[in-house]
């Protein structure tokens, strides 16, 4: 019963939270409401060498039209925000780990984060946003350490979303005018979220490799990597993150296959599953390149990453087949280089001159790559 007692304390912290929230709220309007227009307006000017004797002493000209020290909600609201959501997430610490189901810690956890970055995105707060997101990178470790995959997958995937949609909630314009922490927070937080994300993946390929049960299967982390491809290319198409989160993205899926294959060896036999998530997994960062529509400047780099990153896969599937001269090597890659010829036609209507694209190059060049590794393979 321990873990109802921890779940309740943690409604009571989320609805603390939002407390706090409209407390800070109303400070804000309160110090707008001393600092309105209608208080900081000029008195009337006397005419030159007279002097009343009701002349006030102070005048409103000395007052800046804007408040010269921060809001109060601002001062102690983000702190408190902040150490509000630290408390739920380590709200469970205070018992028995053991006697929470996993469910229900699961659903906890996922509360707690999601209540985080909801209260970081409505006040702009970039402390709580940091907060979620490093408590959530902390669970993730500790389901590392406690062999629990699927949770530490399901946490660094909501951390993922959190910070990437953190980019979706503009700074206003007196916060871009006053530097406010929140326009970092708003230009960097989405970036550095899926990148480490897409990094701390490859530790969960690394923790199902030494699995001695030859029927496991690696749906789990090739889904995880494959959706932080995709959000990657969500959230460079939506202008939220830089082209450079995708091709990070693409490249620890990659290396997340290829320390699978390489340390699986030395536990038991390969999984049953690992051909199709190669292929679906390269299927996938080819779709999510061609659906990310960069900018001008980012298009070269969305496209290189998907095109290496798709013919790396299908490589990669290929030399972990048995037989090197048999169909089963040689047909993905013919189907693979076709579909990369597919993306190549689809990139050069975007661009203005083809035959001078880089972009175009490098989709043509990975298929191109494939058909000669297919030759070798039937010869």
């Amino acid at each position: 019963m321990e873990w109802l007692v921890i779940l309740g304390l943690g409604v009571w912290v989320l609805l603390l939270q939002l407390r706090v929230a409209a407390l800070t709220q109303r400070l804000d309007a309160l110090t707008e409401a001393d600092l309105s227009p209608a208080r900081l307006a000029p008195e009337p000017e006397t005419p030159r060498g007279e002097l009343l004797l009701d002349t006030p002493l102070s005048s409103a000209s000395n007052q800046a039209p804007f408040p010269l020290k921060p809001a109060r909600g601002f001062r102690y609201g983000q702190a408190l925000g902040a150490l509000a959501i630290l408390a739920a997430l380590s709200a469970p610490l205070l018992t028995d780990l053991g006697a929470w189901p996993t469910s229900a810690l699961t659903l906890y956890l996922c509360g707690a984060g999601a209540a985080g970055f909801a209260l970081a995105a409505f006040r702009r707060w970039a402390w709580v946003a940091s907060a979620a997101i490093g408590g959530l990178y902390a669970w993730f470790a500790g389901a590392i350490a406690a062999d629990d995959v699927a949770r530490a997958l399901i946490l660094l995937m909501l951390a993922s979303i959190g910070g990437a949609s953190m980019g979706l909630r503009k700074p206003t314009m007196a916060e871009e005018i006053s530097r406010h922490s929140w326009c970092q927070t708003h230009a960097i937080l989405p970036t550095i979220a899926i990148c480490i994300g897409s990094v701390l993946v490859i530790w969960t390929w690394l923790s199902i490799a030494p699995n001695p049960d030859p029927t496991a299967r690696i749906a789990a982390p090739a889904l995880a990597g494959l959706f932080h491809a995709v959000l990657a290319a969500l959230a460079v198409r939506a202008r939220v993150a830089q082209p450079a989160a995708f091709a990070i993205a693409a490249g620890a899926l990659v290396l997340g296959f290829i320390a699978f294959l390489r340390t699986r060896p030395w536990f038991g036999p390969p999984a049953l599953d690992v051909q199709f998530w190669i292929h679906a997994a390269a299927a996938g960062v080819a779709i999510a390149a061609l659906a990310a529509k960069p900018s001008r400047h980012g298009r070269i780099l969305i496209a290189g990453a998907g095109a290496i990153g798709a013919a790396l896969l299908v490589v990669l599937g290929a030399f972990a087949r048995e037989v090197w001269a048999s169909p089963a090597v040689w047909a993905p890659l013919f189907v693979a280089a076709a579909l990369l010829g597919l993306a190549a036609h689809i990139a050069a209507r975007d661009a203005r001159t083809p035959e001078r694209d880089w972009a175009v190059d490098l989709w043509a060049g990975a298929g191109a790559a494939l058909v000669l590794i297919g030759v070798e393979s039937v010869s």
